[in-house]
């Protein structure tokens, strides 16, 4: 069975971009991301988790990319009800962020609310028409709820666009 597509925003390999060095503060703070980042790599799912929180706690800074990577990590270690917590926190801080609309759908969609999670991937088309992860994710949505006929031709939309890996999703949803 298919799986819906998590785009996360920081990755482990990520580097961080101009943040000044001139204080033990800053350095305490990326100490935090740092660790965060190492428990991540190691598979350190909730040790992870538990570094970035300490690193909002210690900046006082709500930044929705942490937020949204702490939602991710929280629905990979199969928490569904806190990455909703995270998810949400991290939409109220930027409405308009592709990654964050695409991962609350996912977590939307993983605990059953598919209208809700049509919704997010629906708003990530509004601002990409063509983004890849929102259309394979809104196909995925119109299968469940069992709109074969929508998620064929969102199936189709990738494949005109050079997506060949959706031909067997094409091809179980010709006869339906």
């Amino acid at each position: 069975m298919n799986t819906f597509e998590v785009v996360k925003e920081i990755k482990s390999n990520d580097k961080l971009k101009e943040i000044p060095l001139d204080s033990f503060e800053t350095n305490k703070g990326l100490d935090f991301l740092y660790r965060a980042m190492d428990f991540e790599q190691k598979g350190l799912l909730l040790q992870a988790i538990s570094e970035y929180k300490e690193y909002i706690n210690f900046t006082g800074k709500a930044d929705y990319k942490i937020l949204n990577k702490i939602a991710v990590l929280y629905m990979l270690s199969g928490s569904l009800k806190e990455a909703d917590h995270y998810a949400e926190l991290a939409y109220k801080s930027n409405k308009n962020s592709k990654e964050v609309l695409i991962n609350y759908g996912v977590i939307k969609a993983k605990l059953g609310e598919m209208d809700k999670a049509e919704e997010f991937f629906n708003n990530v088309l509004k601002l990409d028409p063509n983004n890849r992860n929102a259309l394979y994710n809104l196909a995925l949505v119109k299968e469940q709820k069992g709109e074969n006929r929508e998620a064929f031709k969102f199936y189709q939309k990738l494949y005109e666009r050079g997506d060949l890996s959706i031909a067997s999703s094409l091809e179980r949803l010709k006869d339906r």
